[in-house]
């Protein structure tokens, strides 16, 4: 059977079949993806540069009702399009922007989307067979409450937040409703089995709140592990913001300290926070990635941002963030890794830092030290070859995405140090001794 398409002067158009609807549909969804992420970000950007908020709304808006329309014509569901592009969007670097933009619009959204689903309802059908259809709601809440319990012990979740996890998730999906009323005009599924089906998906829907109950009062108290939250931030008008107090950000704050610099530090581990504040710190509590609390904290009044959490992803897009919002601010950021720190330099962050490279160094002086080297000449080892491997980062940065090349570098690099602190040590000091 083909698909029927209407032009865009609303004339009967030419009818799709088979081989060229499939491609049809593959040339929409690939280009919307594949257009998405080469045009949205640079789009994006622009928009952000000039300033304008709304736009951001107005082309994510344009990007979906487009998408909708593109899916229409090809006689597939428009949601389906209108999820499409919210994929797009999702995986915008300005994703967290656009959240922002249409938070006041979520609540009202939200509240339509339920209306229609209780609308949807075929409570003739469901007075018919209740029985049947409960009996089908349990066992698809069941069966997806058990899938995934199972994945978060695969990912090590504790206890109650893999139950957490599972209830949340545990009813049908919503975008059923658009697969089965798709399912429903290609004649693939019954009518009558479509109503059943949509029935199971709003009455699954129906359970989470009252799960959610159940969980509260009879499950989390049984198996409660004391987690506390620290106190929500405050602006204090300090000068410096720390985000994350683990064992970076404390030897930070240590120094700071020893010349009475003021400073805001955040962390997300209730726990730690009370454990701290043993010793006389006193951490806010909140998510570094939250920019309305980064300004209830008095980020826009900082000099100085530290960025010291230990999650990758999250600091590097936590850095893009307070680059955009707070652009007073010199960020300070902890690398896990080389390849870390190259992303935290494509964001231009003032200093970047790997976590390890002085501990590390220091090691190796001691290494150094007792296989007999002079100390003076292991100290000299050590800063020599910190100053060359930051150089080396600056030649191979504008190639971090070349793999080839970076490791041709790398051991061009390791012979390139070595002949050149064993240089430098020559023209210190001709007469130095080897290792005694």
């Amino acid at each position: 059977a083909g698909v029927r398409v209407i032009d865009s002067h609303g004339t009967p158009g030419r009818d799709l079949h088979g081989l060229n609807l499939a491609v049809a549909i593959f040339v929409a969804f690939g280009g919307m993806i594949l257009g998405g992420r080469l045009l949205l970000n640079p789009i994006f950007r622009i928009i952000a540069k000039s300033q304008v908020r709304e736009m951001f709304t107005v082309i994510a808006l344009l990007l979906v009702i487009g998408a909708s329309l593109l899916m229409a014509w090809l006689g597939i569901s428009a949601a389906l399009g209108a999820f499409i592009a919210g994929m797009v969007l999702a995986d915008s670097h300005y994703r967290h922007q656009l959240e922002r933009d249409i938070e006041p619009f979520k609540a009202l959204l939200l509240g339509l989307f339920f209306m229609s689903v209780g609308m949807s309802l075929d409570f003739t059908a469901l007075a018919q067979n209740p029985f049947g259809i409960l009996t089908i709601v349990f066992a698809v809440v069941a069966l997806k409450f058990c899938l995934i319990f199972i994945v978060g012990k695969v990912f090590k979740l504790d206890l109650t937040n893999n139950m957490l996890f599972a209830v949340l998730v545990s009813q049908a999906g919503e975008f059923g409703f658009v697969l089965f009323q798709f399912a429903k005009t290609q004649g693939l599924i019954a009518p009558n089995s479509v109503t059943v089906l949509t029935a199971v998906i709003a009455l699954s829907m129906a359970t989470t709140p009252f799960m959610l109950i159940a969980y509260d009062k009879l499950i989390l108290p049984r198996f409660k592990t004391g987690k506390t939250t620290g106190e929500p931030p405050q602006n204090c008008q300090h000068r410096v913001l720390i985000l994350g107090f683990g064992r970076v950000g404390q030897v930070i704050s240590r120094l700071l300290h020893t010349q009475d610099v003021d400073m805001t530090i955040l962390d997300h581990d209730g726990d730690h926070i009370e454990f701290v504040k043993q010793f006389g710190y006193r951490v806010f509590y909140g998510d570094a990635g939250d920019i309305d609390l980064l300004h209830s904290a008095g980020a826009d009044m900082a000099d100085v941002i530290v960025i010291a959490i230990d999650d990758v992803t999250r600091a590097t897009e936590t850095a893009r963030e307070i680059k955009h919002h707070f652009p007073k601010a010199r960020i300070i950021a902890r690398a896990r890794n080389r390849t870390h720190m190259f992303d935290l330099m494509a964001e231009q962050v003032a200093y970047v830092e790997r976590e390890t490279v002085r501990g590390a160094l220091a090691m190796g002086r001691a290494a150094l030290t007792n296989l007999g080297f002079d100390d003076a000449r292991a100290r000299q080892l050590s800063d020599d070859f910190l100053k060359f491997d930051a150089q080396l980062i600056e030649e191979t940065w504008e190639h971090r995405n070349d793999m080839d090349t970076l490791i041709k570098k790398a051991h061009d690099g390791r012979d390139f140090i070595k002949r050149t602190l064993n240089a430098d040590q020559q023209r210190r000091d001709p007469k130095i001794s080897e290792p005694q």
